[in-house]
């Protein structure tokens, strides 16, 4: 009855009055949360401060940290360690009953064809290496006035995943004997289905102009 009889305006002011109120209400809202916001910044920054404070309390307190690390003799790395020409790089490996050898190049080979070679000139092992990388390699460095070149390839596989190498080198009585082992890919395992040809070369501290031995022979495992 009161509202049925209350002029316009009145209904008009009404209505922007809830609006009103309802931004009111937002805005105190928003405030809140902005207040409460700021409160746990303080407290934060606190906290990393003091853990930084602390970290650096910690470090300075602790003198074999730094003169350990810069009294360390700089050592320069041995040529086995550095990058070949091939873009392989060269590793050491020895076995406890047999010769020491190192690592010229492993992986894919321009040889297609399954061998064992050795070269024992530099004129042998240069025309090794540009079967094996390209006449654009250049061949890694062997000094053959005392050492040997052996090289095993696996002739063409069907797919990813072979590899070959070289595993130990022993003497026996005058003969030089070359072990290595072929690994085929893992069942079910994934591989590229191109055709690969598996290859390892090293070299070794024996030569046959000097009598370390009389033959070489290849074994496979």
């Amino acid at each position: 009855m009161l509202w049925g009889s209350a002029p316009t305006i009145y209904l008009a002011r009404f209505k922007r009055m809830t609006r009103y109120m309802r931004l009111l209400s937002l805005t105190v809202s928003m405030l809140m949360v902005l207040s409460a916001c700021g409160s746990r910044t303080p407290s934060s920054s606190t906290r990393s401060s003091s853990s930084t404070s602390n970290s650096s309390a910690r470090f300075a307190a602790s003198p074999s940290a730094s003169p350990s690390s810069s009294s360390s003799p700089t050592t320069n790395p041995s040529p086995s360690a550095s990058p070949s020409d091939s873009g392989e790089v060269s590793s050491q490996s020895s076995n406890s009953s047999g010769l020491t050898f190192e690592s010229l190049s492993t992986g894919q080979s321009r040889i297609k064809t399954a061998a064992n070679r050795t070269a024992a000139t530099q004129d042998e092992f240069d025309t090794l290496w540009e079967e094996h990388a390209g006449a654009d390699k250049q061949p890694p460095q062997v000094d053959f006035t005392k050492q040997t070149v052996l090289a095993v390839f696996a002739g063409p596989k069907k797919s990813g995943g072979y590899s070959i190498k070289v595993t130990s080198v022993k003497l026996s009585g005058k003969e030089l004997q070359v072990r290595y082992h072929l690994t085929e890919p893992e069942k079910g395992k994934l591989t590229s289905q191109v055709l690969t040809y598996p290859s390892h070369i090293v070299k070794i501290d024996r030569r046959k102009a000097s009598g370390d031995f009389d033959s070489v022979k290849f074994i496979a495992d």
